[in-house]
């Protein structure tokens, strides 16, 4: 078991297989249904891959297709999954602050092995909306990481706040537009977690001429009770 905070994603179309996994909680999603599960996952790294050891017997191997990157507080590697499909293994070295945010969303587009985008958003305690939100991004375009100065992520939500559409603008040096990606959700699954809200999404993802699938993860803190 890897000592490391690790948070895996994975989309692999092919399968109908999606999911995230912590070292203690798992949810998948098989052809759209979402199951959750709240044991032990075993992780093990190594140099450049990870096995993991999910619930019913799915077991992962992860290996890294990119050197990792910066997501504000956690860096990112672009995996392969053995057998078919992307992932992306997040090693957490500065766990969110929830007393200083109010919500995070963490997406990632994942379109081949060349092509990927993956962006971390934290929303300070007490802004008024997304245009207050840290945003990180990365994009690998025919397997050259490109740096991206400047990330808008927009959401439509639907009645209770859960993710439907989403967009991204990834502004890059000496480009005058922005690139953009436009998913939609194909599947998803809400949880309770220790104070936190959590809206799960599988998505399908379009930029440029590229398809391709992914999760997107939005986690609001929950309202303090008002004193009595």
């Amino acid at each position: 078991m890897s000592e490391a905070a690790l948070a895996l994603s994975f989309a692999d179309p092919g399968r109908g297989l999606y999911g995230t996994a912590r070292s203690d909680f798992a949810l998948l999603f098989d052809h759209g249904k979402a199951r959750s599960f709240d044991e032990t996952i075993s992780i093990e790294a190594s140099d450049k891959s990870w096995t993991a050891q999910l619930p019913e017997g799915l077991d992962l191997a992860f290996t890294r297709l990119a050197s990792p990157v910066e997501l504000g507080g956690m860096r990112g590697n672009f995996c392969s999954l053995a057998g078919g499909g992307l992932g992306v293994v997040a090693d957490i070295h500065d766990p969110p602050r929830w007393q200083e945010l109010d919500a995070t969303r963490y997406v990632c587009a994942l379109f081949d092995p060349s092509n990927a985008v993956i962006a971390f958003a934290r929303r300070p305690a007490g802004a008024m909306g997304h245009g207050e939100e840290l945003v990180v991004a990365h994009m690998w375009s025919d397997g050259e990481l490109k740096g991206v100065e400047d990330a808008r992520l927009s959401t439509i939500y639907d009645g209770e706040g859960r993710p439907r559409q989403a967009s991204m603008e990834l502004w890059l040096p000496g480009e005058d537009f922005p690139r953009r990606a436009f998913g939609t959700v194909t599947a998803g699954a809400s949880l309770a977690l220790e104070g936190l809200d959590v809206h799960e999404a599988v998505m399908e993802w379009r930029m440029d001429s590229h398809s391709g699938a992914g999760l997107y993860e939005l986690t609001v803190r929950e309202p303090t009770p008002a004193a009595a």
